[in-house]
């Protein structure tokens, strides 16, 4: 059995940012009932683990398998997806789910902590043989690399605790909203409202876009910005940790949608990753990965590749 445990490295200010980002949050404590079952999932010890499936590395060119490894890029920015923890060591959703599926092809598997918006071009430029960082499967990003997409999730609007300005997802024309740059939030969601706004003869959003995505928080605090965009699990993670400074509004979700891990355009990891993880849905582990992390909300009854169509 090869060694499964990520290993990783750290990249620049992304990491400072991060680091200070969860210095808050390990500072604050959670609230309400949704709170109280991402803060359970945040101090989960709970070990998961999955046997090689031999299905699935038979899918595997004997070239990767005489490799031994596969290299992971993430943007360690994204609680609970991937972050550091309080004893600086990379943790979350995404960073399980790669160790399962290197257990599964009998891979060991390098973990890179890298800016959000460079892991689609390290795909496509062979730095990465696959990038588990929370990326909405959309039609766009479908043109360059492909999906095996694993939860299904929207996006909420993230505002400070309380609310004091009364925003909601349908009265942001002309306000400042933080979204993080390459996200399905600036591609999709906020072309949607912008749409609405012209509309209704109001001014467009005011966007500000930034590099990771903790920074919209700090935007959110600073009051460089009136409200952030954001994808639903990673904005009640936050809030559930700061809920004296954020909240997410009684909005419904829009924009609901795969979130998929992406490899390069026809790798053959695609079908052996797909292989491994309906598997391991079907045994009750990628139940329990959701459930440690308070995600169950997010599942789904198949693993699909490439499956947002429209």
């Amino acid at each position: 059995m090869k060694m499964t445990q990520s290993s990783w490295r750290k990249q620049g200010a992304a990491i400072a940012t991060t680091g200070l980002l969860l210095a808050g949050l390990s500072a604050c404590s959670s609230a309400g009932s949704d709170s109280s079952s991402l803060e359970t999932a945040k101090n989960s010890t709970v070990e998961l683990s999955a046997q090689p499936n031999e299905a699935a590395i038979n899918l595997l060119p004997q070239s990767l398998r005489d490799r031994g490894y596969i290299v992971n890029g993430v943007n360690a920015a994204q609680p609970p997806f991937e972050f550091f923890d309080s004893a600086d060591t990379l943790t979350g959703l995404d960073i399980d789910l790669a160790n399962l599926i290197g257990a599964a092809l009998d891979l060991e598997v390098r973990t890179e902590n890298a800016g959000f918006a460079s892991l689609l071009p390290g795909i496509q430029g062979g730095r990465y043989d696959l990038a588990i960082s929370g990326f909405g499967d959309t039609l766009e990003r479908q043109q360059i690399v492909d999906f095996v997409d694993y939860v299904e999730l929207g996006t909420s609007l993230m505002v400070k605790a309380g609310n004091p300005t009364s925003l909601s997802m349908s009265d942001l024309c002309g306000k400042k909203v933080a979204v993080v740059v390459a996200s399905t939030q600036i591609q999709v969601v906020v072309p949607e409202l912008d749409e609405a706004c012209s509309a209704d003869g109001k001014a467009p959003l005011n966007i500000i876009e930034l590099p990771e995505s903790s920074d919209p928080v700090v935007a959110l605090a600073s009051g460089r910005a009136d409200a952030s965009l954001i994808n639903t699990a990673q904005g009640a993670y936050m809030s559930s940790q700061q809920p004296d400074q954020l909240e997410l509004t009684d909005d419904e979700q829009v924009h609901k949608t795969y979130v998929g891990l992406a490899l390069p355009k026809g790798s053959p990891l695609t079908q052996a990753i797909a292989e491994a993880l309906n598997d391991l849905l079907a045994n009750g582990t990628y139940q329990e990965l959701l459930t440690k992390w308070g995600l169950d909300m997010m599942s789904v009854d198949q693993i699909v590749i490439n499956g947002t169509k429209d």
